[in-house]
């Protein structure tokens, strides 16, 4: 799979779009209560009605490092769902985060990939969203965003939605239906969802 590009960035804005979806539809947030961050703001997104601002402080230094994220994250006293699905989002897992669970696309020092849907698809890299968060917020929201296609089972629960996009990650090994792509992809390439929680089960509901 030599030069397959699964960094197309294209497809974030569609991952932010999904996300605020599940918000608005299933957990019923308004939009005061939701900020919606992008980039450094100079590529400028329009989600629904809501104008996607730049995710900066003073300066954009174009990331921001995990400690100074959990730092962050520990001064807010409300319980906090946090879901990763950027390349090395595992690393996050070595903090400690209270009264947090964290979901990621993939273990520590791994790279996560793109949504797959046929190989057509990965010929022409025609990647429209993010492979975890693909299945995650489309749990949530019982069916899925591009085909409409029901997920019968899904609900608001957080850790069902996990445990259903980690069985569905296509590049998850454990995953019948990596078979369809087995002789496109490498091997190695290879996604496999975590979750570090210290919230109880009641609490894992949008």
């Amino acid at each position: 799979m030599a030069g397959m590009n699964f960094q197309t960035r294209s497809r974030y804005g569609n991952d932010l779009e999904l996300a605020y979806s599940v918000l608005k539809g299933v957990g019923n947030f308004s939009d005061i209560n939701i900020a919606l961050l992008f980039g450094d703001g100079l590529s400028q997104l329009s989600v629904g009605q809501v104008r996607v601002q730049a995710a900066r402080k003073e300066i954009w230094e174009e990331y921001i490092k995990f400690q100074e994220l959990a730092w962050h994250l520990n001064r807010i006293a409300a319980k906090k769902i946090i879901v990763l699905g950027e390349c090395f989002a595992g690393d996050f897992l070595q903090y400690n985060i209270k009264k947090s669970c964290v979901f990621t696309a993939n273990s520590n020092g791994k790279v996560s990939y793109a949504h797959v849907k046929t190989i057509h698809d990965l010929q022409k890299e025609n990647f429209i969203f993010d492979e975890f968060l693909y299945h995650f917020f489309s749990f949530l929201q019982g069916k899925y965003p591009d085909t409409g296609n029901r997920i019968p089972e899904g609900d608001n629960n957080l850790n069902a939605a996990y445990e259903y996009a980690k069985a569905n990650d296509i590049f998850n090994p454990a995953n019948k239906k990596r078979e369809r792509i087995a002789g496109m992809i490498d091997k190695d390439i290879v996604e496999i969802p975590q979750m570090k929680n210290n919230l109880t089960l009641a609490e894992l509901r949008l």
